[in-house]
């Protein structure tokens, strides 16, 4: 503490030392401030009026007398043809009972006859209804039967033509599968006897190649022994011990040999011929082969026994046996050949004979079948043609019957229906004839207690019953106006407005009614004529038909109007004070200095205050003053807001509006003012310099 105050000494010496006085920079205050506009806003307008009704209907007496009892009071709600009193006419107790006795009596007879012959006529109506009842019944069931039976027939006819035309479609199906049958018998004999001819001309030509091995066998005999002999010839002259050694050949046996195989091959040499390829000249041609085969043994048999003198004619006898042997081996084959095309042969002329015989039968068989399907197709065409023509004759028959049940039917009917119509007419001729006796009975009777009884007064229209003020015993005259019938389905309310807001309201502007029993809305119908001497002008609503029961006629109610109003100037609430009884508020000038403004309050709405005058647009207003500001000061600005109020009235807040008119003070209604404006348009903050 001691050094901080020597700290503050130091430096006011050093001040005083230097021979100058010390200036002290004070902080300059910072305020907020909103640009000054002017804007338009709409104003809620509120007020108090009355509810009355657009049409309204007078009630009044029909004939004079004494009032004799009240149904209904003042201010009720009444229905038409409601009672509202009755009232009893003057005249002569007797003449009266007498007059009413014989109307009663009269009454009471026309009822009694225009009962008897309703239910005479009625009963004649429920007689003729029951006939014609049970004519439609009756009618109705033959023509039943008939449409059923017609169909049945129908359901038979189309049977009928179904099962002929299959059956006609199945026989000419038949006779088409019996002439593809017949059609494939005969290319079957054909391809058998074909086949069976070609199988034995092969087999014919097998045994006829059959022969070529054999002849060859044959030939090689013969050259064999053309060998066995040239041979010996050869050796004859050269060699004597060949010579010697051929005697035991015998050779007269190669010799005759030799002449055989040449005489069998002589004998044969027409083997070829087509028409000796046969199963006979086969075996004839087997037993050839027989002698050749015994005549190629004997050969061999004779080679076999043969004695040689050396080695050469012991090789040449060996290589002639083996061709011996060869040769026999060809002619066993040959014979085995020959067996088999005996056993061909014999085969084939067994298989043609059998195969042509079979392939025959089924020709023949074909043929039959196809004629019998012929007949069959005939014969079914005639059945199915005879039974679809009695199925036709059957569906003529049921329709003819149909057409007749109708027509009788509705013959019936019409004849029945007539008797109908007939007795409603009587019945309607009778209950009208009988209904004008009693009318005229009934009003015989009204009259006379119109005239001398009780009459009933009734209401004409609903609504409200207004202007009532009768009492029982009170005297009335005929045609009496006693009350007004107030119709609420096209209620108004009729309220006042100041002069100065005349020009604002339009015809057709719409608002709200606040009654006892709930809100209705309002649409603006009339405006009264605005005069330099009245402050106030006549206003009338029209209610919404919707809602116009929760108002009741005569009811003083709250009105809500919005009405529009000139562009003014509104600061914030909290931009203004109070000095002595004028009301101010601070402007900060283009040189940052602080003027001080009396301003003219036109009315407080909400956080807002609207102005009369005081200050112009544009100008800048400080929105929170301090009570220690001083004019001329100066300041420096924080932000600049252009003022728009997002603000709404506080519930409840009000301005009373006082006028005064002549000697009199009028207290106008209250209002209330909601302002309806655009949300607040923040400026970027920057000070004045």
């Amino acid at each position: 503490m001691s050094q901080k105050i020597f700290s503050i000494l130091c430096l006011g010496l050093v001040l005083t030392g230097c021979g100058e006085q010390a200036v002290v920079e004070e902080a300059v205050p910072e305020v907020e401030v909103v640009e000054v506009k002017q804007e338009a806003y709409t104003q809620e307008y509120r007020t108090n009026g009355e509810i009355k009704a657009q049409n309204s209907a007078p009630v009044a007496t029909r004939n004079g007398g004494i009032v004799s009892e009240i149904k209904a009071q003042e201010g009720t709600w009444v229905e038409a043809g409601d009672e509202i009193f009755t009232y009893t006419t003057a005249g002569s107790e007797n003449e009266a009972q007498i007059a009413l006795t014989s109307a009663q009596d009269i009454l009471n007879s026309a009822l009694s006859t225009a009962q008897s012959a309703k239910l005479s006529a009625s009963q004649s109506v429920q007689m003729a209804l029951q006939a014609l009842s049970s004519t439609k019944e009756e009618t109705g069931l033959a023509t039943k039967h008939a449409q059923e039976n017609l169909d049945l027939v129908g359901q038979i006819y189309d049977e009928t033509k179904k099962i002929s035309e299959q059956g006609v479609s199945l026989a000419e199906q038949g006779l088409a599968l019996a002439n593809v049958a017949y059609k494939t018998a005969e290319n079957n004999f054909a391809n058998v006897e074909a086949s069976t001819s070609l199988s034995l001309a092969q087999s014919q030509d097998s045994a006829r190649r059959v022969s070529s091995s054999v002849d060859s066998s044959v030939q090689s005999g013969i050259a064999l022994l053309d060998e066995i002999l040239g041979v010996s010839n050869l050796r004859k002259n050269s060699n004597d011990s060949y010579e010697q050694n051929l005697k035991s050949y015998s050779r007269d046996s190669f010799s005759d040999a030799q002449e055989t195989l040449r005489q069998i091959f002589a004998e044969n040499k027409d083997w070829y011929k087509e028409e000796n390829a046969t199963a006979d000249y086969l075996a004839t041609y087997e037993k050839f082969i027989t002698k050749v085969e015994e005549t190629l043994t004997g050969v061999d048999v004779i080679l076999a026994n043969a004695t040689t003198g050396n080695t050469f004619t012991e090789t040449y006898r060996t290589s002639l046996r083996s061709s011996v042997s060869i040769a026999k081996q060809n002619v066993t084959t040959a014979r085995q050949s020959v067996q088999n095309a005996i056993h061909t042969l014999e085969s084939s002329d067994l298989s043609k004979d059998t195969q042509l015989t079979s392939a025959s039968d089924a020709k023949n068989s074909a043929t039959q079948s196809l004629r019998n399907a012929e007949i069959t197709l005939e014969q079914t065409r005639t059945t199915s043609k005879q039974a679809l023509s009695s199925a036709e004759i059957n569906l003529t028959n049921a329709k003819n019957a149909l057409e007749s049940a109708q027509a009788s039917a509705k013959n019936s009917i019409k004849q029945a229906q007539l008797a109908y119509d007939n007795a409603q007419t009587a019945q309607v001729l009778t209950n009208t004839q009988q209904d004008s006796n009693v009318l005229s009975a009934q009003n015989n009777l009204k009259n006379l207690q119109n005239n001398y009884l009780n009459q009933l007064e009734r209401a004409s229209v609903s609504g409200w019953l207004t202007n009532f003020d009768l009492r029982a015993g009170e005297h009335i005259g005929a045609n009496q106006v006693f009350a007004t019938i107030v119709q609420t389905k096209e209620a108004k309310v009729e309220f006042h407005v100041p002069t100065s807001l005349a020009s604002k309201i339009k015809l057709g502007d719409q608002g709200q009614v606040f009654c006892s029993a709930g809100q209705s809305g309002l649409s603006i119908s009339f405006i009264g004529i605005t005069t330099t001497s009245a402050h106030t002008i006549k206003v009338e609503a029209k209610l919404d038909e919707a809602t116009t029961e929760n108002c009741r006629i005569g009811e003083l109610s709250e009105v809500r109007i919005s009405i529009e109003r000139e562009p003014q100037i509104k600061i914030p609430a909290s931009s203004y004070t109070w000095r002595a009884s004028d009301a101010i508020t601070w402007v900060v000038s283009p040189e940052n200095r602080l003027e001080i403004r009396k301003i003219q309050i036109d009315q407080i709405l909400g956080n807002d205050v609207v102005l009369k005058g005081g200050l112009k647009v544009g100008e800048l207003v400080v929105t929170r003053p301090n009570v220690d500001f001083e004019e001329g000061a100066l300041v420096e600005i924080t932000n600049k807001i252009a003022y728009q109020t997002d603000s709404t009235p506080e519930e409840g807040v009000t301005n009373s509006i006082t006028e005064n008119t002549g000697s009199e003070t009028q207290n106008t209604n209250s209002v209330d003012v909601v302002t309806e404006s655009a949300p607040s348009e923040i400026q970027p903050t920057y000070k004045l310099e």
